[in-house]
């Protein structure tokens, strides 16, 4: 279920696992995210219909690698809410007594120290699902939930496969509550 065998060659010596979880199902359009994903759909393919426009004019000078390349950047960008869902339904959390981590679907590695996680806030889910945003997360966190979840902020180190993050994205939760216990015990979290 949430492939332990893998983060247990992860874990520091000493270091045990205090909670886990994964990304829930979750809808595609759902309601919190709907008028994002829908605004960036008809934001592209109006930008990539003009740029058409302009690039299918004749004293345009554009050859056919620009048209391509137009087309081809508006698919990506029309398809990135999707790969995005993808990819969540695919993201695993721990807790452990040291770290909060997330192995993403690729099995890629980002952790945050426990002792450096100055904020954290509980984000109630539409979907019954609540997601949790840990570290100082810029203010569009909210907003691009989704985006943040599947990007922690911060720099994997050469060569290795761990990334120490200064802001991720437990996106989804179940038991996002159970998981505000072990990261601050002792504060409670902001609720929104």
């Amino acid at each position: 279920y949430m492939q332990m065998d893998q983060l247990d060659t992860e874990l520091r010596e000493g270091e045990y696992i205090q909670w886990q979880g994964r990304t829930g199902a979750f809808s595609l359009l759902e309601p919190q995210a709907r008028r994002t994903i829908f605004g960036k759909w008809l934001g592209t393919l109006v930008a990539g219909g003009i740029l058409l426009a302009l690039a299918g004019r004749e004293d345009a000078g554009v050859g056919p690698a620009a048209v391509i390349a137009i087309v081809l950047g508006t698919a990506a960008l029309l398809a990135a809410p999707v790969l995005e869902w993808w990819a969540l339904r695919g993201q695993h959390y721990w807790i452990t007594n040291q770290r909060a981590i997330v192995m993403t679907r690729e099995h890629r590695i980002c952790s945050m120290e426990l002792e450096e996680i100055d904020d954290v806030c509980l984000v109630q889910g539409e979907n019954g699902m609540n997601s949790l945003i840990l570290g100082n997360a810029p203010g569009e966190a909210q907003r691009q939930m989704r985006w943040f979840a599947c990007h922690p902020r911060g720099q994997l180190r050469p060569g290795e496969a761990e990334g120490q993050a200064v802001s991720m994205v437990f996106y989804g939760l179940m038991n996002a509550k159970d998981a505000l216990a072990w990261l601050l015990p002792e504060q409670g979290a902001q609720s929104v």
